[in-house]
């Protein structure tokens, strides 16, 4: 996988990449500033993306499989301080808790279970395919909320402070779709238009 996107893109080190997370920064960490920080600049950039390309000894097969993680950069007074964690998805608690790969994603299939039988097979016929809701792809702001997304009917509520997962909504509740995407536009009025697909 490496070697290949070298050779589309040989001015990028594919290996920032397809690195993967492994000890969360619940606390913040403070960052070493190089020259000096205007002490009028202040806020917090939050930032979400692929996280985790393990699971035990497994490995996903695409970058957009990678365990949700959300980063949080804060600036206040000069310095600079650091945070990550986990989106806590079912996904993600599920694969954690098998230590193995329990959900097939967008580019990764699942490893089934070995203690199923043959009974559970049968069932799972009559059973829909469950959904990922590993939301990996962005975060945005609703009212004073921060939601992480996914290209599908799943979203996490955020705390901007922490980084807690608070949430965990599902879309085909509250709106009749079955799939949504992950980059809503904010209208002008402040008001947010999710692109449909059939």
């Amino acid at each position: 996988m490496a070697e290949s996107s070298e050779k589309l893109y040989p001015n990028c080190n594919s290996s920032v990449w397809l690195r993967s997370c492994d000890v969360e920064v619940t606390e913040p960490l403070h960052g070493k500033i190089t020259g000096k920080m205007p002490t009028w600049l202040r806020g917090s950039l939050l930032r979400n993306g692929p996280g985790s390309l393990k699971v035990g000894s497994m490995r996903f097969e695409h970058l957009f499989d990678s365990s949700a993680l959300v980063h949080r950069f804060s600036i206040l007074d000069g310095a600079v301080t650091y945070q990550c964690r986990f989106v806590r998805t079912n996904t993600f608690k599920r694969n954690r808790a098998a230590n193995r790969i329990v959900v097939t994603e967008f580019g990764t299939k699942a490893v089934p279970d070995p203690c199923h039988t043959i009974f559970d097979r049968v069932a799972s016929i009559f059973k829909p395919a469950e959904l990922s809701d590993n939301t990996m792809i962005s975060l945005y702001p609703f009212g004073d909320e921060i939601y992480s997304f996914t290209e599908g009917p799943f979203i996490h509520r955020i705390d901007p402070k922490t980084l807690d997962t608070l949430e965990r909504k599902d879309m085909m509740k509250c709106v009749a779709v079955v799939n949504h995407t992950s980059h809503p536009h904010v209208m002008p009025n402040g008001e947010y238009g999710v692109l449909l697909r059939d």
